[in-house]
């Protein structure tokens, strides 16, 4: 799971439209049916035989999605192509933004630089040390 809080954003907006994505899916896919003279009647709707057959990309599942019972009616609702399109672009936004933020654990300026070839700093005195403070040198060991 992601840590920093840009990552969370993009995590749950790719999450959110995902679920959004899948939802308008479903309802679309329900206005393809086999039966289409009884969904057509459902709907109050007669079907043009002569209409469908000039039209054979209606009542397939491409893009965009109709599934006419004539040229007046549409079984897909109008709100359904605007939408699928909305959600694949902030999707495809939020994935993109989500897979860059993903590493982060911690913001940038908060990361502690490598020790590895850096020399160290010199520290700074701020105020003098008292006499009795000061540390004798070790004497110096025999080993030879």
């Amino acid at each position: 799971m992601p840590q920093s809080k840009i990552a969370r954003f993009w995590f749950r907006t790719s999450a959110a439209s995902f679920a959004l994505l899948s939802a308008v899916t479903v309802v679309q896919v329900a206005a393809f049916t086999s039966d289409l003279d009884r969904t057509c009647e459902a709907a109050g709707q007669f079907v043009d035989l002569n209409y469908r057959l000039r039209h054979e990309h209606d009542g397939t599942l491409y893009f965009p999605l109709q599934n006419r019972c004539n040229p007046v009616y549409d079984l897909v609702p109008a709100w359904v192509n605007p939408v699928l399109t909305v959600l694949a672009v902030v999707l495809a936004i939020a994935l993109i933004g989500a897979l860059v933020t993903y590493g982060d654990k911690k913001p940038r300026a908060a990361r502690r630089p490598s020790r590895r070839g850096t020399p160290r700093p010199e520290r700074k005195a701020h105020r003098a040390p008292s006499p009795g403070s000061r540390r004798t040198p070790r004497p110096a060991s025999s080993r030879q």
